[in-house]
């Protein structure tokens, strides 16, 4: 982030007001709302993005100030429950246009959020393939785990052991 952080130029709103515009839509009939949730989501992110227009563009209309106020639309992304499909793709739709916006601007953030993006998959991909998140048990991870100790053992072609090799790899310390 240290190069985006150099990065001042002051980032344009257009796209994203057009994604706010299209997102006013969703959950919408003729004006009527039909999806409450689905409103008042797109509603919380519009009122987030304004108030982030007035603030100072030098400090907050910067790529970095940018990728802030994507973080905070993501926050608001991650409150919304799974089951309102709806408000959840209105939300990412702006969420998106947030992110596009920066990379079709700045184009060093692009490359700093693909490496990143890259790195969080990775993580991702670990914790499913070693069932390490918060919904497995503990005995299940470490069944997993001890099973990379063992020699020529099959441990599910081979796959577990190359997510242990990356962990390691970046991990530091066996």
């Amino acid at each position: 982030m240290a190069d985006i952080s150099a990065d001042k130029s002051i980032l344009a709103f257009d796209k994203i007001d057009d994604a706010l515009s299209a997102a006013k839509d969703v959950g919408r009939y003729k004006g009527q709302v039909k999806n409450k949730e689905a409103a008042k989501a797109v509603q919380e992110v519009t009122d987030a993005v304004n108030k982030w227009k007035k603030l100072d563009p030098a400090e907050y209309h910067t790529p970095e100030g940018l990728d802030a106020l994507k973080q905070q639309i993501g926050g608001i992304l991650e409150s919304i429950p799974m089951e309102q499909k709806t408000a959840r793709k209105a939300v990412h739709d702006i969420y998106a246009s947030v992110r596009k916006e920066i990379a079709d601007q700045a184009p060093t953030y692009n490359k700093v959020m693909k490496d990143y993006g890259e790195s969080a998959d990775l993580i991702k991909e670990i914790e499913k393939s070693l069932s390490l998140g918060n919904k497995s048990s503990a005995a299940t991870a470490m069944n997993k785990l001890q099973s990379l100790m063992r020699n020529n053992v099959n441990t599910n072609y081979g796959y577990r052991q190359q997510m242990a090799n990356k962990l390691m790899e970046k991990g530091g310390n066996d």
